[in-house]
């Protein structure tokens, strides 16, 4: 009967500890995850004919607006021969949720990241930009849902 009360006191501690600290490292780990998931899953998108994939970054936050809330934003930088309109219609018909942008520098520029910053380190020494490209996927998290609570969303 001591062993069980033993136990049952050290699980009872165990779940307090992680009560109190998931806000701090279990929804955090999360949403890199679910980040993490949205680069894979962009990275495995074949590409068209006449691209390669350059790099890929991926960045979770408050990434624009006002008030709380978290925000996933994963990019993959192309190379292609093809037109904006051609890597559009070619993307499109693999998945609804990607946006494609010119790339014009070594940054990401674009609309859904007003706050944060994503720099492509092998774009640095680039002065042309003419036929390189961001695929991107953004998304929110759930309103009210409990990934909100990340400290990054605030």
């Amino acid at each position: 009967m001591k062993k069980i009360v033993k136990v049952f006191k050290y699980l009872l501690l165990v779940t307090i500890l992680l009560v109190i600290t998931s806000p701090v490292l279990g929804i955090p780990l999360i949403n890199n995850i679910v980040v993490w998931r949205m680069e894979s899953e962009l990275k495995n998108i074949p590409v068209p004919k006449g691209t390669k994939q350059i790099q890929h970054k991926s960045i979770v936050g408050k990434l624009n607006g006002n008030g709380n809330g978290v925000d996933y934003l994963a990019t993959l930088v192309v190379e292609s021969r093809q037109s904006l309109n051609e890597l559009q219609a070619y993307y499109k018909s693999h998945n609804q949720e990607v946006d494609i942008m010119n790339q014009k520098s070594d940054r990401f520029n674009g609309n859904p990241l007003e706050r944060g910053e994503l720099l492509y380190q092998k774009l640095r020494d680039k002065a042309e930009f003419s036929n390189y490209y961001t695929i991107y996927f953004y998304r929110s998290a759930k309103f009210g849902s409990i990934l909100e609570s990340d400290i990054r969303g605030h």
